[in-house]
Formats: structure tokens, sequence, C-alpha cells
């Protein structure tokens, strides 16, 4: 058995192990990137469970006093916000937070296609044309929002919290007295003006990172605090690392055994 390796290593070249040594050793050198962002990716995992499991959670008005008093710096807060200065429009029925107003108009313009057809001869042609067609444009967006909110007996900058908007069914949502006729999310003030509305309501979930000068430091479209620090895994982090890792050394023994065939100009015996 030694005497067959021997012959075997006998026969190895210098392009060979050149060629062996190039392309493993790129191999390994991107396993070992994989492996540092796996690692990387791992720890961000860690320490962000840990900072969020370690904050104090807020949920009624007298914790949030302790912070505000205490000066904590960052705790995690979450509740009902209301608005302070309701936001209405004439065509909208109720009170908002927040409402954005987006105009479209119905115009034409003119868009150039290609046709091909066959000739008498059986030769293919094709042709450059024009045609006119109609669709709804774009012409532009108002936007208003409150200036605080109200949050666990509280005023906090509406800037100041996490929200989320919605775009609105306008005939669920639209004014009756001031509506020329309603389709689906749209008001339509005439045959080729129409409004789409996004909205936040006047009361509405936030959860977010805040501090004792009440900013937001971090948001999260989540309904409670609960959602939040739910325990990230990194089990599949590291699994789907291990694979890249694995395929990369893989691909770098395929590359070997091919290397006459894909590269014969170059270290080909």
């Amino acid at each position: 058995m030694f005497r067959t390796i021997y012959e075997s290593m006998r026969n190895v070249t210098w392009k060979t192990i050149i060629r062996t040594i190039l392309v493993m050793g790129l191999a390994l050198l991107i396993s070992w990137g994989f492996v540092g962002l796996s690692n990387a990716s791992v720890d961000n995992i860690i320490e962000r469970n840990e900072r969020f499991n370690n904050m104090i959670k807020v949920t009624d008005e007298t914790t949030l006093n302790y912070c505000i008093n205490s000066q904590i710096n960052e705790f995690l807060i979450s509740g009902t916000a209301k608005a302070e200065q309701p936001i209405t429009l004439e065509e909208l029925k109720g009170e908002y937070s927040y409402i954005k107003k987006t105009k479209y108009h119905y115009e034409s313009h003119i868009e150039t296609y290609t046709e091909s057809y066959t000739d008498s001869e059986g030769k293919t042609h094709t042709v450059t044309k024009t045609r006119t067609v109609w669709d709804w444009e774009y012409k532009n967006s108002e936007e208003w929002s409150t200036n605080t909110v109200t949050l666990l007996g509280k005023s906090f900058n509406y800037n100041n919290t996490s929200h989320s908007t919605n775009t609105i069914r306008y005939e669920d949502y639209g004014s009756k007295s001031n509506s020329f006729w309603k389709d689906g999310y749209y008001y339509y003030t005439d045959d080729d003006t129409r409004y789409e509305y996004s909205i936040v309501p006047l009361e509405y979930t936030t959860t977010f990172v805040s501090d004792y000068n009440l900013g937001m430091k971090e948001g999260f479209y989540s309904d409670s605090i609960e959602e939040v620090i739910v325990p990230q895994s990194t089990t599949g982090i590291r699994t789907f690392f291990y694979i890249l890792i694995f395929i990369s050394l893989v691909t770098g023994i395929v590359i070997l055994i091919f290397w006459e065939k894909w590269f014969p100009n170059f270290l080909s015996d």
C-alpha cells in the first residue's frame, strides 16, 4: 500500500501542487471569511437579546415616572398613544394622528412599442409604432400630523413614537357630505381627478426604546413589548454559514477535478 502511495506521489507535478494550493487556499480563505461573518452575526444576536432582556419595561405611568426621575438612559416603552392635536379633513369622517393625501390625474401619453409580422415571402419584419394610452398619473401629496401625543400620562413628540401608516378605503372612511361619488380606495372630485388617503389612527399602539428625555432611540412595528423581547435564535445563522463553508470547499474540490478540462492553458499538465 505504501509503495502505491509513493508511486502516486512521484507522479504529482509541480503544476498540480501549485493549483491545489491555489484553489484550496482560496476556498479555505473564503471559508474563514464565512466563519468570521457567522461569529459576528451570532454575537450581534446575543448582544441584542441581552440588551432587551436587561432593559426596564415600561407599560404604566408609575414605571415611566421612575425612569424619568432616575434619568434612565434607555428603557423599552409600550402603550396606546393618542393625538393631542387631532387631524381632520372635510372629506373624511373622524379624527386622526396623521393623514397623507395623494392626488392623481387621469392623463394621456404616447407609448412606443414594437410589432412583428411575416410578409408573403416568409420574412419576418419588426416595426416601431406609437399609441396613445390613458393612465392615472401622480401629481402631488400633502401631509398633516399632530405635534404631540399622550402616552402613559406624558406628552411625547409624535415623531418620537413608532407608528405605521395604512392606506384606507375611501368608501369606508369617506364623508358623505363632500363626495361626488365613491369608488374603492379613491375619492373622486371629477372624472379625471382622484385622491388616495393614508392615515395613522387617532389612537395607536406604539412600542419603542426611549430615554428620560422622552426621545425615541429605536422604534418597532410591534403591538407589545413581548413581541420585541422574544429571544432571537442563533441556530439558523450558524447552519446557514456552515452550508456556505461546505459549498466553498466542495467547489474547490470540483474545480481541481475538472481543472484540465476547464483551464487547459493554465497550470495544466
